[in-house]
């Protein structure tokens, strides 16, 4: 029982954060984002005017505001800043 005790904690104490890509909205106004996670599949998000979304894909994704893209991966994150995509 002690074992199985000490195995989980030190499983606890070596994972690592858990990966994921945010969005920050830095204009007024609220869009409309396509996501394309590394799987190919595609989905929309909205997000409102100076806010914010956390962990909009795992790993890696492509995210696209209007004729605009940009790939995100890792704990990166992605502002929206005049209209325009920036890491």
């Amino acid at each position: 029982m002690n074992k199985l005790i000490l195995a989980f904690a030190i499983i606890l104490l070596t994972a690592g954060e858990a990966v994921a890509v945010d969005l920050i909205n830095r204009d007024s106004r609220d869009y409309d984002v396509k996501i394309v996670p590394s799987n190919g599949s595609s989905y929309f998000i909205s997000i409102g005017g100076r806010s914010s979304r956390r962990d909009i894909c795992s790993s890696s994704c492509i995210i696209y505001l209007g004729g605009l893209s940009v790939t995100a991966s890792g704990n990166e994150t992605v502002s929206i800043v005049d209209g325009k995509l920036d890491k």
